[in-house]
């Protein structure tokens, strides 16, 4: 429901929906034309998640801004942040990918960090509980690029009652875990939660 575009400049520019902080420029009110993220200004890469959004900058630290409860913003917390928070123990970030939830990045080592949401494995730490710090990937060490969730909450588990009601826009239910916008799912940091559009 947002985007965003990495400029020439290393800034960043991000328009669309933003209950969560998607749009990284403090506040919490949609826009229909582009917005500047507060305080970017040396980003190399940039990958929008579902209701989140990573930048690597150009020394390969990390800033992440968003919908946070999965931990998916990486800054040892379980929440929102409508402006950007670096990403903790991460300082030779390569390139980054951010999915539904989770988000992993690629080290100058060839190791790959992931964390957040974590229900179906997408960590690939052998657990499958939500990490608000960056967690190793087990066995790569020489990996080349980064490898993305899928979009519309496919990577995410299924809903616990097996159905999602409809949209509020009328448009069919997108499949995986769903939002509302009333706060931390009941179980931050170790289940799957919910967030209902």
């Amino acid at each position: 429901y947002n985007a965003c575009a990495l400029l020439a400049t290393g800034s960043v520019e991000c328009w669309g929906y933003n209950a969560f902080g998607d749009l990284g420029n403090g506040t919490a009110t949609d826009s229909l034309t582009p917005t500047s993220v507060v305080g970017i200004t040396s980003a190399v890469k940039l990958s929008v998640g579902d209701d989140q959004s990573c930048v690597v900058l150009s020394g390969g630290s990390m800033m992440c801004w968003g919908y946070g409860y999965s931990g998916v913003l990486g800054n040892g917390a379980f929440n929102v942040s409508t402006v950007p928070v670096a990403v903790l123990n991460i300082t030779n970030a390569v390139t980054i990918a951010v999915g539904y939830d989770q988000a992993c990045a690629v080290l100058t080592t060839g190791v790959v960090n992931c964390w957040g949401l974590a229900g179906l494995g997408q960590l690939g730490n052998g657990s499958n509980a939500n990490s608000d710090l960056p967690v190793a990937v087990t066995g790569i060490s020489n990996a080349a690029i980064s490898v993305g969730g899928s979009a519309g909450g496919k990577t995410g588990p299924p809903h616990r009652h097996g159905k999602e009601p409809p949209r509020r826009d009328g448009r069919p239910p997108r499949h995986g875990v769903h939002r509302h916008r009333e706060g931390p799912p009941e179980s931050a940091g170790r289940g799957a939660g919910t967030k209902h559009k």
